[in-house]
């Protein structure tokens, strides 16, 4: 019997066709793909969001390819629409096997089979549990003693589940499938180049903000070879013309000895790539030595991870960072010339008004080209969300599974208050951003089309979402 499956990235352009929204190639379902093709499965990859397919384009496209097993990739973002898909294929095609993966659906995944969304969800990890369950099913067995595979026992209805193990060796896993997946022209992100892929070199990630799930790859830190990392970059150049690369490690420096030798050997290799950073670094990992061999490999975008402008907060939430830091990382990185990003946060659970307002002025007085600033949203699967669930209250009947779809603050707790949260958010935006200056510095900052036509969308959807908030 050889299976066809079929994986799907849900549609989540809700804004539909004018303004989109950001939309990076899903580089853990590329992964997903390229091994269940090694294993020389049928597999068809459907991105519903670039190529934004409603329900019907779907499920045109899924009964086309005649599936036997159906895998759904999950996050905060998609899980309601995930819901929602799960339930129009099981009413379509009752027969085939619905797989759920993913962060969302490796922290519910005892909800999601309970309720019958799915009849197997992958719990970490992905490529090795997702093949070993083809497998089985391949010869009409139970996944059962599979590491990573989670499913609902038929005779005692009780959720089963053998913990997930990492993988150890990175270097052998297939480089991502990227031939099975729409052009990267389809998607949409803060690039100066149309020809853009994600690339990951090392997983998992030490630190312990509380906000933040570990709950994919874990806490200890695992790095492809050097040799592995550049191979790719030349099989994603030569095959595929990429003209940028976006670096998404967890946390790219935490290794600057490693760091360097990679950047060393795109400087040696001449590869004539932009480098993007703008998943996000640790300051207190930068120097100027290690900055300026950034700008040498090609690298124009860096973000930082700053959270809250207030020490005591960032310390209470367990990101261990010295904000003096980020002051010395923000001007050596102005100082090369390279685009400066920062991510805060508004409404930590240890929030103030007055804490927020210390955020906002850190934010004015480093002056990063853009920053970005979010509502804390409560993760299942983090220490956030338990704490949440412990000793305050969500306001939303979903919990935090509306996360980021939610315009409005989605949870209270101690003092915190959601009026005050999405106040401050909207000082936030308008305080940073509404300075003569600052949009005249922004106008002069973009260098192509590509780049201008995506902060002119983020700005539309700044500006909806504060008129919004007006209401």
């Amino acid at each position: 019997m050889n299976l066809r499956i079929a994986l799907i990235f849900p549609n989540i352009n809700y804004l539909g066709k004018i303004i989109k929204v950001s939309l990076v190639p899903p580089l853990g379902l590329a992964y997903l793909a390229a091994v269940v093709e090694k294993a020389g499965y049928n597999v068809s990859v459907i991105d519903a969001s670039a190529l934004n397919l409603n329900d019907d384009k779907l499920m045109a496209k899924l009964k086309e390819f005649k599936p036997d097993v159906i895998g759904i990739t999950t996050n905060i973002l998609l899980s309601l629409q995930n819901l929602h898909l799960s339930r129009l294929i099981q009413r379509q095609m009752p027969t085939v096997k619905l797989v759920f993966g993913g962060p969302w659906a490796s922290a519910v995944y005892e909800m999601l089979l309970r309720k019958s969304f799915c009849d197997y969800v992958i719990v970490g990890e992905g490529e090795h549990a997702f093949l070993e369950l083809l497998k089985a099913l391949e010869k009409g067995e139970s996944p059962k003693k599979k590491s990573g595979i989670s499913y609902l026992d038929p005779i005692t209805k009780s959720v089963q589940l053998e913990p997930p193990r990492p993988i150890e060796d990175l270097d052998t896993l297939p480089f991502p499938a990227w031939h099975l997946f729409p052009s990267p022209k389809k998607y949409f992100f803060h690039t100066r180049k149309k020809v853009f892929y994600p690339i990951t070199t090392s997983r998992g990630c030490p630190y312990q903000c509380n906000h933040c799930t570990k709950i994919i790859h874990g806490t200890r830190v695992r790095f492809r070879s050097v040799k592995n990392v550049i191979n790719e970059i030349r099989y994603l150049k030569e095959k595929f013309s990429a003209s940028e690369l976006l670096i998404v490690d967890d946390n790219f420096t935490v290794n600057k000895k490693r760091a360097e030798k990679i950047l060393d050997e795109i400087i040696r290799n001449n590869f004539k790539l932009l480098l993007n950073f703008g998943n996000g670094l640790r300051a207190d990992t930068l120097n100027q030595h290690l900055i300026r061999k950034f700008k040498q490999a090609g690298t124009y975008f860096i973000a930082i991870g700053v959270e809250s402008g207030n020490q005591q907060v960032v310390n209470k939430i367990g990101k261990n960072l010295d904000l003096n830091a980020v002051r010395r990382a923000a001007k050596l990185i102005k100082q090369e010339k390279l685009v400066l990003t920062t991510f805060f946060m508004i409404g930590h659970p240890f929030d103030t008004v007055k804490t927020m307002n210390d955020t906002i002025n850190f934010a004015i007085e480093v002056d990063p080209d853009y920053p970005v600033f979010s509502k804390v949203t409560a993760l299942p699967g983090t220490e956030l969300y338990n704490l949440i669930k412990r000793e305050g209250r969500f306001l939303s009947r979903f919990g935090a599974i509306a996360g980021y779809q939610r315009s409005k603050a989605n949870f209270e707790i101690y003092d915190l208050k959601a009026d005050d949260v999405d106040r401050m958010f909207k000082q936030a935006y308008r305080r940073f951003y509404f300075r003569p200056r600052k949009m005249l510095s922004l106008l002069t900052s973009m260098r192509t089309f590509v780049e201008f036509k995506y902060i002119l969308t983020q700005g539309i959807l700044i500006i909806l979402n504060l008129l919004h908030l007006s209401q």
